[in-house]
């Protein structure tokens, strides 16, 4: 796992938060697999199933028409997505200010280094290949920040 960004406050991670987990994934095995991590990570959060573009951003909008729905707070976000890809979720969410700082963590198939970039530049604070490592997540919930950063692309 990745940091795309240098955050001011350490990112704390309730497990026992009401708060949901976010999984926005089209693959039944990696949705499968990532509830299964965050159950070994100890994460007794709700957690929420988006299985395409559409219906993630849905999601977000339902919880700012209805205040008494509660807000995630993290995302794990796919970026092969059907209706709508990862990037554009990514960037729907961050043009909307009621989320600022919800942390969300990009999970991709891809190791490119243009969809670190364009991930990093769109506003995503981690970025793993799919699919993350139990002492990642546990590290990732328990504050700590090894993770190394993404290298700043040069292209010119």
């Amino acid at each position: 796992m990745k940091a795309l960004s240098s955050p001011q406050t350490p990112f704390v991670f309730d497990v026992a938060s009401s708060h949901p987990v976010l999984l926005v994934d089209d693959d039944d095995d990696a949705i499968l697999l990532i509830q299964l991590l965050l159950k070994r990570a100890h994460v007794t959060s709700p957690i929420n199933i988006a299985t395409d573009g559409e219906q993630a951003i849905a999601y977000f909008q339902s919880r700012l028409q209805n205040p008494g729905l509660l807000r995630p707070h993290i995302v794990f976000l796919d970026l092969k997505l059907p209706r709508r890809d990862g990037f554009e979720v990514l960037k729907w969410i961050r043009s909307q200010p009621e989320f600022d700082g919800l942390p969300i963590v990009i999970m991709s198939s891809s190791n490119r280094p243009l969809d670190m970039e364009n991930a990093r530049a769109l506003g995503a604070d981690f970025y793993c290949e799919k699919y993350p490592a139990l002492e990642d997540l546990v590290a990732l919930f328990e504050g700590k920040t090894f993770f190394p950063p993404l290298p700043t692309l040069d292209f010119g």
